[in-house]
């Protein structure tokens, strides 16, 4: 009987994500997802919705104040984003309020 080599789950799930980027999107969103109220801290209340497409996050928010300090600032929250949900790899070109 031949002898399968072993390999280590961190190497054998990095191949799986290569292969499958739709997976790696989805958990990058998900992620993005449980580190946004704490990035955002009392602000988190305003936002309606996320989604992520092409490492782009469309923060979708109710009050056009909060929009507009969302606007000024949307540099530093993808910063800070990018800082709390470290996947390789995979980073937030930019980050749209709308």
């Amino acid at each position: 009987m031949k002898k399968s080599k072993t390999q280590r789950f961190s190497e054998v799930f990095r191949e799986m994500l290569r292969q499958e980027p739709e997976m790696k999107t989805q958990m990058l969103a998900q992620n993005i997802a449980d580190a946004l109220p704490e990035v955002l801290g009392s602000y988190y209340q305003f936002v309606d919705k996320i989604t992520l497409a092409d490492n782009i996050l469309y923060i979708y928010v109710k009050s056009p104040a909060a929009k507009q300090a969302f606007a000024q600032n949307a540099g530093m929250l993808r910063d800070q984003i990018n800082k709390q949900v470290f996947m390789q790899e995979v980073k937030l070109r930019e980050v749209r309020i709308l």
